[in-house]
């Protein structure tokens, strides 16, 4: 996979002591990284994306999935994480910077495509 789309996406959670959070997108046949700005008066333990910021974003890139980090907490999913990933059918992604682990979320309806499989695979690797 193009640079180290998952050494890259470690090194964005582990930049920060809050929330970090953002795209995997597919632009061009490549898939990369776009970090957004954690708009949550409380990002310690939470994460929003601007509604501007998701239509900016969408607007030439194939959005794959929505990423963001956990600080002080494992890779596991909170509720509110899977109850928004279902709401929005978008798969998540998130890494915890206290295990050192990545944790992969899909929603029952999420559309199958090549590039997302590729992530995923990549990801768990």
């Amino acid at each position: 996979m193009q640079k180290d789309i998952k050494k890259e996406f470690i090194e964005i959670c582990k930049s920060e002591k809050e929330e970090v959070c953002g795209f995997f997108v597919s632009s061009n046949e490549n898939i990369k990284i776009i970090k957004c700005e954690n708009q949550s008066n409380k990002r310690i333990n939470e994460f929003i994306i601007s509604p501007k910021e998701y239509i900016e974003v969408s607007k030439s890139n194939k959005i794959l999935g929505i990423f963001h980090s956990h600080i002080d907490c494992s890779s596991d999913f909170s509720n509110q994480d899977i109850k928004t990933s279902e709401e929005l059918n978008f798969t998540f992604f998130v890494y915890s910077c206290l295990d050192d682990n990545i944790n992969i979320y899909k929603p029952k309806e999420v559309e199958k495509n090549k590039e997302l499989k590729r992530l995923i695979k990549y990801l768990k690797n």
